[in-house]
């Protein structure tokens, strides 16, 4: 995904944060380029929280990918490279999940409380933008299309079109380093 000539670009801002989701919230736990040896892509790590027997849109990225931990309650994810191939992964507290670029996903929360996860999301482009929903009853697939065509060429990065994908396993177990460490500013408690 990177090359000589590009410099990743990171959109997202720490402290950042939306508390008013009506399926949970979400905070910035960091945002920073990683080191050349882990490829120097940007990523941002978020704390995301989703309130009991609730789902968030099927969805995909183009420019990044990301890597879960669950850190409390018990989900079902669903990744494919196709809407018609996704599969199930059944995880709980302490287990990681690997999700490609490129393919779509969605997490549910089947406990009876909230449940709570990191997100580490790795690319060379990290922007709210870069994301689009199957299947949105709102048209927000079709919105996102065009919000990210403006992207690509505000950033320069339709001289990379189409995206050459870092990772083509598919699913893998998240990479420990790829995690922050828990520390008491990565809270679980709101």
């Amino acid at each position: 995904m990177t090359n000589n000539t590009f410099s990743p670009i990171n959109h997202y801002k720490y402290p950042e944060s939306d508390y008013n989701k009506p399926w949970g919230w979400w905070e910035t736990t960091g945002v920073s380029t990683m080191p050349s040896y882990h490829g120097g892509y940007a990523h941002c790590d978020k704390q995301i929280s989703i309130h009991a027997g609730v789902s968030l849109s099927v969805q995909k990225h183009f420019w990044r990918e990301e890597y879960w931990q669950i850190t409390k309650g018990r989900v079902v994810v669903f990744i494919g490279e196709t809407l018609d191939t996704m599969k199930e992964y059944h995880l709980s507290a302490g287990q990681k999940i690997h999700i490609p670029v490129g393919s779509w996903h969605f997490i549910k929360n089947i406990g009876k409380d909230k449940a709570i996860f990191l997100e580490r999301q790795v690319g060379v482009l990290l922007d709210e933008r870069d994301i689009v929903r199957a299947g949105d009853s709102r048209g927000f697939d079709e919105q996102a299309i065009k919000s990210h065509e403006i992207l690509v060429k505000e950033t320069g990065l339709h001289a990379f079109w189409p995206p050459a994908y870092a990772h083509k396993i598919f699913p893998t177990d998240a990479p420990d380093h790829f995690f922050p460490p828990q520390s008491e500013n990565n809270s679980t408690t709101r």
